[in-house]
């Protein structure tokens, strides 16, 4: 029974109304009856069904390119999905940082105004010195004219971001020049550097990096956080390797004190 309804709401369906008007006159016509008490000729009837034909035909073909049209868009939904900024925009995590020290092999980069979350991984870092990769680190020149600008872009104090910065680069390096074998270099650039950078192992197939954009006044922590690879992200991982480089090209080394020897 509910085939039976089915198939007469497809039959009575507003797309059906020509066919069966014209399929009901040809009929009658064919019978000698008058449908509407008018009369019909045998051509008019045959020139109603080739119209009737390809009317259905031109329907069909449209009913199929709307499908086809709507296939596509449910294609392209489904490759090209709606993608939130939270899943590639990440807040500042120090574990993230530690991964990726850990895995790194050749050489890791660091990049930010005072190192502060540098510091307090620098066991991690010297066991990666110990390990044969090579260290580039590089700070805002606390001695520098772009310290002021940078204190007001972080709504912070010149003489206290200096100090942190030297406090933290006086830690790493005295812990870096404990490794007799270590390889590494401490910068410092005299410009506002609003770019921070993680980079393990840029130049290999493996590179990764997280790239932090500080944010005007809101600080580290507020500040978007992006991870790409040189696998992955064959666009954007050399063009923010080529800003890291021009960083470290246009920045001067930091003088660092020996660690007094034994007597």
């Amino acid at each position: 029974m509910r085939r039976f309804s089915s198939a007469l709401r497809r039959l009575l369906s507003i797309r059906n109304v020509a066919p069966i008007v014209i399929i009901f006159i040809a009929v009658s016509a064919s019978l000698g009856v008058k449908p509407f008490g008018i009369q019909y000729s045998i051509d008019q009837v045959v020139l109603g069904l080739l119209a009737l034909l390809a009317i259905d035909a031109m329907v069909e073909r449209l009913d199929v390119l709307a499908r086809i049209e709507e296939g596509v868009d449910s294609l392209k939904a489904a490759v090209h999905p709606a993608i939130p900024s939270d899943a590639f925009l990440k807040r500042r995590d120090i574990r993230q940082f530690e991964t990726l020290l850990q895995d790194a092999r050749s050489e890791f980069c660091v990049a930010g105004i005072t190192l502060d979350t540098t510091a307090t991984l620098v066991e991690l870092m010297v066991a990666r010195l110990r390990s044969g990769c090579r260290a580039r680190i590089l700070a805002i020149d606390p001695t520098g004219s772009a310290l002021e600008h940078v204190a007001r872009y972080f709504s912070s104090n010149p003489a206290f971001i200096a100090e942190r910065i030297r406090s933290n680069i006086r830690l790493i390096s005295s812990n870096f020049l404990r490794v007799p074998q270590g390889s590494f270099e401490i910068r410092v650039i005299d410009i506002p550097l609003l770019t921070g950078f993680a980079i393990a192992d840029a130049a290999e197939p493996t590179g990764r990096m997280f790239v932090q954009h500080y944010a005007y006044w809101a600080g580290v922590g507020g500040s978007p956080l992006i991870e790409l690879s040189r696998q992955k992200d064959k666009l954007w991982f050399p063009e923010y390797l080529l800003e890291f480089e021009k960083a470290w090209e246009h920045s001067t080394a930091y003088p660092l004190t020996p660690i007094p020897t034994a007597m």
